[in-house]
């Protein structure tokens, strides 16, 4: 389960476990600047195994126009420890920059469209911290047949404040 590829960006609390054990292992997209813009990555917990793709944007535009706080989205789609493991060798057997959002590859370019097509709710809070919101969760399966990767949208469940898979 260990990849060396995993990058040092701050840790997020597991789907699954809860714990503050995750890095990132692919980066999907990355536009904008630092007023404005959005990305999508993938991070694996340490502990246990499970995934999630983070969805973010953001907006600082209207932090100059008297308003004192910028629009700041984000969403998740958790995965199940053996749908994060498929997505991750996945990512390393086709992929030449799993962690850079600029890569040309077709993987990188698939993997953010299919996530740009998932639903999207966002949740207005603090990021890397899905379990401190309300409201529902993405369960996102991994689906891979004949070399190509699908993001299925297994189900939305409230959350109860209980291990999510």
């Amino acid at each position: 389960m260990t990849n060396v590829l995993w990058g040092a960006s701050s840790a997020m609390h597991c789907p699954a476990c809860k714990k503050e054990n995750t890095r990132r292992a692919g980066w999907f997209a990355l536009t904008g600047n630092s007023l404005a813009g959005s990305s999508i990555d993938f991070h694996r917990c340490l502990e246990c195994g499970a995934g999630q793709i983070e969805r973010a944007s953001h907006d600082y535009f209207g932090a100059f126009d008297d308003d004192p706080d910028p629009t700041r989205d984000w969403d998740w789609y958790s995965l199940t420890p053996a749908d994060a493991e498929a997505l991750d060798r996945h990512l390393l057997a086709h992929c030449p920059a799993p962690l850079d959002p600029a890569c040309p590859c077709a993987l990188h370019a698939d993997l953010e469209k299919q996530v740009r097509s998932l639903p999207f709710a966002p949740w207005p809070g603090s990021p890397g911290d899905p379990l401190a919101r309300s409201g529902y969760v993405h369960h996102t399966r991994v689906v891979i047949a004949d070399g190509t990767v699908r993001l299925v949208r297994a189900c939305a469940d409230r959350h109860s404040g209980d291990a999510l898979l």
